[in-house]
Parts: C-alpha cells; structure tokens; sequence
C-alpha cells in the first residue's frame, strides 16, 4: 500500500466517517464473542448480512444458554468495568503502573477451569493445548501469488485494516490533551450522530450511512460505501456552493454580501456576483445557473424579448427614454433598459477552473456581451491565470478586465459609465 500511495485514501476518511466506521466495528467485535459469552454452538456466516444472519440463528437458542459460560463471562466483565471505572483512577494516584486486570482475569479463570474441569463438568469449551515457543520461519504459499481473487481478498483485507488502524488513530487523536479511555470513547461515538444531525443532515446521512452499511453488510463493503457517501456529500456541497450578490458599505471600499449585511447598497449599472467554490465540468451547470439567478438577467430570454418586441409595429424606445414620462406614446413600442451594463465576477474563493468550467466562463461572456454587457474579473490566482493563458481566454476577455480587488474593477467600471455618458 505504501508503494502504491494509498495512504492518500485517508484524506477520504472523515470524522463522521470514522466514528460510524468504528461503532460499526465495535458492533463486529460484540457480536463475534456472542457464542462465547453465552456457550452456544452457532454457525459461522461470512460475507453481507454476517451479523443479521448470527442474531437470527442467536435469540432461537438463547434459552439453550450455557449458564457455566453466562455467569463466568458477567463476572469477568463486572470486574473489567469495576476496574476500569473505579480501582484505575483511584490507584492511578499511588501507583505508577495500571493493574494488569485482563491478565489476572485470565490466569484466575485458567487456574479455576483447570482445577473444577470445567470442560467435562460443565461441558465448556477451552482453548485446549498451546504450543510453546515459537513456530520455525518458512516461506509462505508462493503460488498463491498467481490467484487474482487471492490478491484481490488481500488488497480488499490490507484496505480494511490499514482503514480500521488510521480511524481509531484519528478518533484518539481528535481526543489529544486529556486521558484516553477506549472504551468509554468508543461508546460516546453514537452521540456523534446526534451532534453531526445538528450541524449538519449530510454529515448524519454519511454516519447513518457508514454505520449501518458496516454493521448491517460487512466492514469491508460498509467502508467502500462510507467513502462513496462522504464522496456524494461533496459533490452535493459543490453543487450547491456558496454564490451571493457584492455590495458596498457606504463610506469604505468593503464589499459584502447585500443578503446578510442590510448597509450594503449595489453599486449603479454595475451587478457584482461571488462565488465559492472550484468551477469544473461536475457543476459548470450550476455556476451558470446561479449567475442567471443572481443577476435576474438570462441573456437569451432577454434576446427572445427583444426580437418579440422588434415584431410589434412602431417605434422602438428604450424604457426611461420615452416621450411621454408616465405613459409611452401608442406608436411607440418600450424596450426594457438592461439592468446593468457591467458584470464583476469575484473569483477569489474559487481554488480551481478545469477546461470545462472555462469553456462556462467563455459562454456566459459571450451570452453578456451579445447584449451590451461587459464582463469583468476580480481575485483570480495565478495558476487559474496561468490555465486561461493555456485555453486562450484572453482573446475573448482581454487582460485589462481582469483586477486584484473589487473596488479597482468599479472604479473601471463606473469610469467606464462616465465616459459613455459623455
């Protein structure tokens, strides 16, 4: 995985994914130790709907419960939770080193298994026989090399557990600066979902998603579709990215959104649009459809009006320059005046242009420009300068339209107007 790079599919793993992702394997590990706990000789299913499957086959036999099994398995985790919960902190403060209760538990119940055979009085199943020392070094199963659906289960499995590792270390990490408890933390994921369903539905659907996928399906299809999910999640997001309407406080040079900020007034014959977010082929429809929403001017139903207009007999005049102030003359057919003249767009939230979202841009222009309208650039980076050098946009927008700030492209702009004027 390494050579391949594919520590980068971490940047895919999101803190909601990650805790759904964990509480979903905490539900594996649970149910993997039910036909221990219990004494129950289940069958093993592997593959989707492992965990619906072992619950169906469990609560026909929980009556036929081992109860040698039953009370040792509750004994042992009373005490692991009392341990954890009360003897740790407390001897914490006197003792330098944690209590080794796993392993007490575990030679205490070897000792009493040994002692009462358990196996043969209350027909409990042990490990049986361990062999010591450590096995002689040999060569793994070369051939199997060759096996594609071999290699494919190691690449899925070497996913998984590389995916497992990075997300507990991301969930301990995010708790940096105060005691780890594991186990405490790992319960306390489920209240992400209510956390995340607060400040966000796509960020619950992704943990809703991933956890039931994980649990319901398999750990290793649950990931694919918890990634898939976050991935969705960001395609939504672009689509839908963030695009307002620029004006000016009075009396500065700031220029903010006119929806949020009441102070804000637009500046005359000039509509200056933001937007925030990446423009490429995966929502270049979208970008255009929020610049025809936000300027409440579509050029081609504009031209559509016009040419409807052209086909009425009389003399054409634009609105505001008729004859008559409060009523056109009844030969006279009214033009409505565009509503601006000159069209910013503030590109500095946008991080990237691909070939699709320029030949967008080129569109639009074109669209602006066919009715009177001049289009203008402000904020934009070098390397999406460098990328319209590369698509020879400036035969089309020349470089004298592109400026630093918004308030060196109204300037232009309403120096541009005066001179009109004039």
């Amino acid at each position: 995985m390494g050579v391949l790079r594919l520590g980068s599919l971490t940047v895919f793993l999101s803190d909601t994914l990650v805790s759904a992702f964990t509480t979903g394997a905490a539900v594996h590990v649970a149910t993997s130790q039910i036909r221990h706990v219990f004494g129950l000789l289940l069958p093993r299913h592997d593959g989707p709907l492992k965990i619906v499957l072992t619950y169906r086959d469990f609560f026909p036999m929980i009556m036929k419960s081992n109860m040698a099994a039953v009370v040792m398995s509750f004994i042992t985790m009373f005490v692991l939770v009392c341990n954890n919960d009360y003897l740790k902190p407390c001897l914490a403060k006197s003792c330098r080193f944690p209590v080794p209760i796993e392993l007490i538990c575990v030679v205490i119940g070897t000792v009493a298994s040994y002692g009462a055979e358990m196996d043969r009085t209350y027909n409990l199943s042990t490990v049986g026989y361990l062999p010591t020392g450590l096995p002689g070094p040999r060569l793994p199963p070369l051939w199997l090399m060759g096996e594609v659906d071999f290699m494919i289960q190691c690449l899925v499995i070497a996913i998984v557990s590389y995916s497992t590792s990075i997300s507990l270390a991301k969930l301990f990490a995010r708790k940096a600066g105060y005691q780890i408890f594991p186990n405490q933390e790992l319960l306390a994921t489920i209240a992400d979902l209510k956390k995340a369903w607060r400040v966000s539905k796509l960020d619950a659907f992704v943990w809703v998603m991933t956890f039931l996928s994980v649990t319901l399906i398999d750990i290793d299809y649950g990931l694919a579709i918890g990634v898939a999910s976050s991935l969705f999640t960001l395609i939504w997001r672009n689509q839908r990215a963030y695009a307002c309407v620029l004006g000016h406080i009075p009396n500065s040079g700031i220029y903010v959104d006119i929806r949020r900020f009441y102070l804000a007034k637009e500046e005359e014959d000039i509509k200056i649009l933001h937007y925030g977010a990446g423009i490429h082929f995966g929502n270049r429809e979208a970008f255009k459809l929020q610049v025809y929403k936000l300027t409440q001017l579509e050029p081609e139903k504009w031209e559509k009006e016009i040419e409807k207009k052209k086909k009425q007999k009389g003399k054409m005049v634009t609105e505001g320059d008729s004859c008559s102030e409060s009523k056109a003359a009844p030969e006279e057919v009214v033009i409505r005046r565009l509503p601006f003249r000159h069209l910013i767009l503030d590109l500095t939230g946008v991080s990237f242009i691909d070939a699709s979202g320029i030949s967008t841009l080129v569109h639009l222009i074109t669209e602006y420009q066919n009715i009177g309208v001049q289009t203008y650039f402000t904020g934009v980076k070098e390397p999406q300068l460098k990328m319209f050098r590369r698509m020879e946009f400036f035969g089309i927008v020349p470089l004298a339209h592109f400026f630093p700030t918004v308030s060196d492209a109204v300037l232009h702009c309403t120096k541009a107007t005066a001179d009109f004027h004039v």
